[in-house]
């Protein structure tokens, strides 16, 4: 709050926070090693995601898959956009300097295998990273595969238990999980809290 001899006023609010910086690095590929391009937003915890709370944001490079940023020393919900998708980090801890090998692999429909009581596997997705996280949402946009779905309320997201990301494959059975479908949007979302394969079918 301000007032200056002309009896003006002004009022304004916002924040600031000091903390040590670290050193975020890496890289982004996908199944077949060629570089992914992500999006990075990193938010401060437990706030809307808009620009008023967003701290950092930067890509990898399209062309390497390379990124290097500096960071603050702190918890942050991250935003990581990639292909249509995206995944949504709540609480990661971004403690001290980290060097994060990203692994964005697709998984085509003749690749997901046996599902019981799927009428249409649209496609899959196979993150993986070490991140410290307590849970996250991963959002599929299936509006390019909007052609194959007779309806969108029958959309799930399945979880592979075990996916061999050598032999790119599901060991074991895929488990229905909890599905947030919008239909004005075309996604399909989850929580998750660890990373594995994961599928969007139409049962």
């Amino acid at each position: 709050y301000a007032v200056d001899t002309e009896n003006n006023t002004n009022t304004s609010v916002g924040w600031f926070e000091v903390y040590l910086k670290v050193f975020f690095n890496g890289t982004t590929k996908d199944e077949e090693n060629n570089p992914v391009k992500i999006e990075f937003e990193f938010y401060r915890p437990n706030k809307p995601k808009v620009k008023t709370y967003l701290i950092h944001n930067f890509s990898s490079n399209e062309t390497t898959g390379e990124f290097s940023e500096t960071l603050n020393n702190r918890t942050y919900d991250v935003v990581m956009k990639f292909f249509t998708d995206k995944i949504e980090f709540r609480q990661l801890e971004v403690s001290s300097d980290i060097y994060q090998d990203i692994l964005l692999g697709k998984i085509t429909a003749g690749q997901i295998g046996n599902i019981t009581n799927a009428k249409v596997k649209l496609r899959g997705l196979a993150p993986n990273m070490s991140f410290k996280f307590s849970n996250a949402t991963i959002t599929f946009n299936y509006t390019e595969q909007l052609g194959l779905v007779d309806t969108e309320d029958n959309i799930k997201i399945y979880k592979c238990a075990d996916w061999d990301f050598v032999d790119w494959r599901c060991d074991s059975g895929w488990i229905n999980l909890e599905t947030k479908v919008d239909k004005i949007k075309h996604t399909a979302s989850t929580n998750i809290t660890s990373f594995s394969a994961y599928s969007i079918i139409e049962y």
